[in-house]
């Protein structure tokens, strides 16, 4: 997999391998050295989304219990 990053001297897009991470590699524009990051692992789900479920969730489980409970006292 490829990882995309800039170079700090002259903006410009470098693109290394992941195995690349952590060595230092040379700007083919202006010859600045430049370490490759490291990678952030990718969420599966974004923090959003995994609330939005659980909200989702408590919300349908409160419907049923709402509907139960007027369908067995009336």
């Amino acid at each position: 997999m490829l990882i995309s990053f800039k170079c700090p001297a002259c903006n410009n897009r470098m693109y290394e391998d992941q195995s690349a991470t952590g060595k230092l590699r040379q700007c083919p524009r202006c010859r600045h050295c430049v370490q490759v990051p490291m990678v952030k692992p990718e969420r599966r789900f974004s923090l959003r989304w995994l609330i939005a479920i659980l909200l989702l969730c408590v919300i349908a489980g409160a419907s049923y219990w709402i509907y139960y409970y007027l369908e067995t006292h009336s």
